[in-house]
């Protein structure tokens, strides 16, 4: 049931991207680049096989801007990544897809908080064909600037994948926090 709503989430954020770029501000362009040692690349119970290894990433996002209203932004975009993985060559990735996300700020001013809510959709090719999958999330935000160097930020992520072999499919839940 949850990989009929990864797909669902998918298809519907491929229409709201491909119209709000037309009348919209942009493109903005962001580029990231990441190094992460892993200790578990291999996913494994503690004992049984546990692997650890370097991995290298990069990202692109090109996003376009759009004025709802006074105080809510559309803003729908492409996003697209690469990971090696140093010491395991099937583990790398490359994955592509739509984001489309609504922003509320919520009053006036530099310090008024501000309230999101997306959808996010990617297909990722791996070099171990099993993993590649497609991958679709809804989030959901909340930010509060409190002085010129302290915000705060919290992020809710509902997703699901859904691989090529099933037991690299699944779901997941996650709430994220970040102080700025």
């Amino acid at each position: 049931m949850r990989i009929r709503g990864t797909r669902l989430c998918a298809l519907l954020a491929l229409p709201l991207m491909q119209a709000a770029p037309a009348a919209a501000d942009g493109p903005y362009v962001t580029v990231t680049a990441s190094g992460t040692w892993q200790d578990n690349v291999t996913n494994a119970t503690a004992g049984d096989g546990v692997l650890g290894a370097f991995m290298l990433g990069g990202g692109a996002e090109v996003s376009w801007l759009r004025a709802v209203d006074f105080s809510t932004i559309l803003s729908a975009g492409l996003a697209a990544t690469v990971d090696v993985c140093t010491s395991y060559s099937g583990l790398d990735s490359f994955g592509a897809g739509p984001r489309v996300e609504l922003r509320h700020k919520l009053g006036l001013g530099p310090y008024a908080p501000s309230l999101s809510l997306g959808l996010e959709a990617d297909a990722t090719a791996f070099n171990d064909h099993a993993r590649s999958n497609v991958d679709a999330a809804v989030t959901a935000g909340y930010s509060q600037r409190f002085s010129e160097n302290l915000q705060l930020v919290l992020e809710a992520r509902e997703g699901g994948y859904d691989a090529s072999h099933s037991v690299y499919s699944g779901s997941y839940t996650s709430l994220r926090s970040e102080e700025r």
